[in-house]
């Protein structure tokens, strides 16, 4: 997460195909769409729970919004 820019950024080595989701501490879906490198997010102070789904594979990250 940059703060700074209000993004989340996702690093990978493989191409970015799929969706992203990501959740609030309370499971509330904040906000969805297309896998990118760099995910637009403006959103209160807390911790939100970020997945990122492609065809192959799943991963949940915890992210840090100040």
């Amino acid at each position: 997460m940059d703060n700074s820019q209000n993004v989340i950024n996702v690093l990978t080595k493989n191409a970015l195909t799929g969706e992203y989701e990501i959740y609030s501490t309370s499971d509330e879906l904040i906000q969805a769409g297309e896998n990118s490198a760099s995910i637009p997010f403006d959103s209160e102070t807390g911790t939100y729970f970020v997945w990122i789904k492609s065809e192959e594979k799943s991963h949940a990250y915890e992210s840090h919004k100040n």
